[in-house]
């Protein structure tokens, strides 16, 4: 057995409660996907925003919308975060295991990775969202990581030193079987023989979008 099979059991047996108890179904993040794009489709009309002001907008939305969409769902306040020290949502119902992460990056062609400040290493379920710029397609997933999957950049000293980088790479989403793959998906690219090879893609999806 290699040793990202070992870990990959590790993270998963340090969960009790499972991901479905969340509430967090494919409907609720098209909603919110959707309401995110409204707004950068008005803002874009008077200002133009970099590729990472856009996932942190788009990242607030989907906490405030999920937020309130999963209150009415689970029957309990689920709180947004009000500042970085906060999980970005809080499930005041469940009395341990009670949050969730969002990240989304800028990841148009399935490269790249999902970042985030210091008091985002919480050992919780997160929301992966990766995009292309018009948020027309999308790879979403949801999976349990542990304060381990996060690591701080080499560079000594530097601003990067305020953020950890995400660690887990297209090969262990692959492994993970405990993920929950709401759009997209990640696979091994198949030789011409349609043999599968060692070259692993992850695939984004097309997202409905609507202006009404």
């Amino acid at each position: 057995m290699r040793a990202s099979d070992i870990r990959v059991k590790v993270i998963r047996t340090n969960m009790t409660r499972s991901i479905s108890e969340y509430g967090i179904d494919k409907k609720m993040i098209n909603h919110s996907l959707n309401t995110a794009y409204k707004v950068l489709e008005l803002i874009k009309t008077y200002v133009n925003l970099s590729e990472k002001v856009r996932s942190e907008i788009i990242s607030g939305i989907m906490e405030k919308e999920l937020s309130r969409l999963l209150t009415e769902k689970l029957g309990f306040p689920v709180k947004s975060a009000t500042s970085d020290m906060e999980p970005d949502l809080l499930f005041t119902g469940f009395k341990t295991e009670n949050t969730v992460e969002i990240k989304v990056a800028y990841m148009p062609d399935g490269r790249g990775t999902w970042r985030g400040g210091s008091f985002s290493k919480r050992d919780a379920p997160h929301l992966l969202i990766a995009r292309n710029s018009d948020l027309s397609k999308v790879y979403i997933t949801i999976l349990h990581m542990s304060p381990e999957d996060w690591k701080s950049p080499a560079n000594a000293g530097s601003e990067e030193q305020t953020y950890y980088a995400h660690t887990i790479s297209k090969k262990e989403l692959l492994l993970r079987d405990d993920k929950v793959e709401f759009y997209g998906s990640v696979e091994r690219r198949l030789k011409k023989d349609g043999a599968p090879s060692h070259m692993i893609d992850m695939v984004l999806e097309k997202l409905t979008l609507s202006n009404s």
